[in-house]
C-alpha cells in the first residue's frame, strides 16, 4: 500500500463520515482510517442517563437511558482493502408510560466490506448489511432494513481531493427508499491547520490551532449539526465540549400506515474530560443537558405528527474506546 492509496482512504472517510448517524455500518466501515495500522478490532462504548423528566402536554413521567455499542474488526491489518466486519447497537431504556412511545426501543445492523480497487491515488469500495429497528428485537418483519455503499475516491494532490459516493439506507431518517448520490471537494489551508469540506450531503470545517487544540463544524443536509472542541491541558488528559441533533428512528407495529415510522428527535450540549492512560485506551466522563426532545411518526422525518413533546433535561455520559 503505497501513501498516495493511504491518503485516498483517509480522504473518503473525511469526506463523508461527519455525521454521528454514520457508525460502523456505515460508510466509514470501509475507509476510516486504524489509528493504529497493527491493530484488529476496535470497539466504543456509551452510556447516558437523564434525569426523571415528563411529558410536556400531559405531564406523563418520562425517563431515558441510552446505551451504543459498536465496532469493527478486519481480516489483513494493515491493509486499506482488507474485508471488514463492522457492528452498531443501540438500546433505549424509556420509563414513565408516556402514551404512544414503547418501552425499549433497539436499532441493531451488521455489515461487510471490502475495497474492489486501488491504484495510485484512486480507491473503489463496496459494503452491503443488514438491519433491524424496532421496539422488540427481530419480531417484526416489516422493521428489517438493508445498507449498502459504494465509494470512490482520488486525489488531486497532496492538499486536495475528491470523492463520489453511492448511500442506500433502508432507515434513513429521509429518503430511505432511494439511494443517495454524494460528492466532496476536501482541501488544506493555513499550513494544513485548517481543513474543509464543501460538497452533498456534507460541509465541515476542522482547525487545529495547536497540538493539544482541535476545533470542529459540520453540518449535514437536511439539517444535522455538529460542534465540537477539545484541549488536552496535560499529557493524557483532555477536555472537551460539544453541540449536536440527532434523530433515532424504528419501525412500530402499531402504525396505522406500515410504512410510517417512529422518530426520536434530541439536541445535546455537553463538557466533559477524557483520559488516555495508554493509546489504545479512552475514557471519558461528561455532562450536558438534553432539549427538543420529541416522539414523532411519519414516513420521513420532514413531515411527521407529533407523539409527544418531553421536559428538556441534564445527563451524564460514559464512555469507552478500546482498540487492539
Amino acid at each position: 500500500m503505497d501513501v498516495k492509496s493511504l491518503r485516498a482512504a483517509i480522504t473518503l472517510l473525511v469526506i463523508f463520515s461527519g455525521s454521528a448517524a454514520w457508525a460502523q455500518t456505515g460508510p466509514e466501515l470501509l475507509i476510516k482510517p486504524w489509528s493504529d495500522n497493527a491493530s484488529t478490532f476496535e470497539t466504543r462504548g456509551d452510556a447516558m442517563y437523564q434525569a426523571d423528566g415528563h411529558a410536556n402536554k400531559t405531564d406523563e413521567k418520562f425517563t431515558l437511558s441510552q446505551y451504543e455499542l459498536e465496532g469493527r474488526f478486519r481480516i489483513i491489518p494493515g491493509e486499506v482493502v482488507s474485508p471488514r466486519v463492522g457492528f452498531d447497537v443501540k438500546y433505549f431504556d424509556i420509563g414513565g408510560n408516556v402514551s404512544g412511545v414503547p418501552d425499549q426501543l433497539s436499532d441493531q445492523s451488521i455489515a461487510l466490506g471490502a475495497g474492489l480497487y486501488q491504484k495510485g491515488g484512486l480507491i473503489l469500495a463496496a459494503k452491503a448489511g443488514i438491519g433491524y429497528a424496532g421496539p422488540t428485537p427481530f419480531s417484526d418483519g416489516n422493521a428489517f432494513y438493508g445498507l449498502f455503499d459504494f465509494i470512490i475516491g482520488y486525489d488531486i494532490d497532496e492538499n486536495q481531493q475528491f470523492g463520489l459516493v453511492l448511500d442506500y439506507n433502508g432507515n434513513r431518517s429521509s429518503y430511505r427508499d432511494i439511494p443517495l448520490p454524494g460528492f466532496a471537494y476536501r482541501f488544506w489551508t493555513y499550513n494544513r491547520k485548517v481543513q474543509v469540506a464543501l460538497g452533498f450531503p456534507y460541509d465541515s470545517v476542522e482547525f487545529h490551532p495547536t497540538k493539544q487544540i482541535k476545533l470542529e463544524a459540520v453540518y449535514s443536509i437536511p439539517d444535522d449539526l455538529r460542534l465540537f472542541g477539545s484541549y488536552e491541558f496535560i499529557p493524557h488528559w483532555s477536555l472537551f465540549g460539544g453541540v449536536s441533533r440527532t434523530i433515532n428512528t424504528f419501525y412500530l407495529d402499531t402504525t396505522q400506515d406500515t410504512t410510517d415510522r417512529l422518530f426520536f428527535q434530541q439536541r445535546r450540549a455537553e463538557m466533559g474530560i477524557q483520559f488516555s492512560p495508554r493509546p489504545d485506551f479512552d475514557f471519558r466522563l461528561a455532562a450536558g443537558y438534553a432539549w427538543d426532545q420529541e416522539f414523532s411518526i411519519g414516513f420521513s422525518s420532514s413531515n411527521t405528527d407529533l407523539v409527544a413533546d418531553v421536559s428538556d433535561e441534564p445527563y451524564v455520559r460514559f464512555g469507552l474506546e478500546w482498540k487492539y
